[in-house]
């Protein structure tokens, strides 16, 4: 339940924010940083209502798994 969807939220969302500080670590110099910088950080903000889904759709697929396949989280 809440794992799943905290284990799938936080994925996601610490994906987004490392491939946020990549990009915005190596904007060239030659590009308008301003610009660049406020459209890498829009398009991060956008995905962390994507983090609240997949974190809801983990907790699905886990509490799916522990009605017909137990034995698949046992060990979980």
């Amino acid at each position: 339940g809440i794992f799943a969807f905290a284990g799938g939220a936080i994925g996601l969302a610490l994906a987004a924010l490392v491939a946020m500080t990549v990009l915005i670590q190596t904007i060239p110099s030659d590009l308008d940083v301003a610009a660049e910088r406020e459209a890498i950080l829009s398009l991060t903000l956008g995905h962390f209502p994507l983090a609240v889904l997949e974190g809801a759709f983990a907790a699905m697929l886990a509490g799916y798994l522990a009605r017909v396949k137990p034995e698949l989280l046992e060990n979980a």
